[in-house]
């Protein structure tokens, strides 16, 4: 994330072929679900990233946090640093 000259946070999105993350945590990703032969469905997701297994799991922050199943889908991209909005 960076701050642009509006002093406005941007998500800055890293390419996943041209970046790995480093450290196994959840991120937030963007993912590409097949839909036909053709088309695929994108969307943003929290996934737990295994450094160790480089590979993407799915992730439930709610339950116990641990990571589930292996993401099928394409990891387009993801981001390393999200700020949360707290008061």
């Amino acid at each position: 994330m960076y701050l642009n000259e509006h002093k406005h946070y941007i998500m800055k999105w890293i390419n996943y072929k041209e970046r790995k993350p480093k450290k196994s945590q959840p991120y937030v990703v963007s993912i590409g679900i097949p839909t036909n032969e053709k088309d695929e469905f994108i969307f943003k997701y929290v996934a737990y990233y295994d450094a160790e297994l480089d590979s993407w799991f799915k992730y439930d922050p709610f339950g116990e946090g641990k990571k589930e199943e292996i993401i099928k889908g394409n990891i387009f991209a993801w981001i390393e640093n999200l700020l949360t909005f707290t008061n």
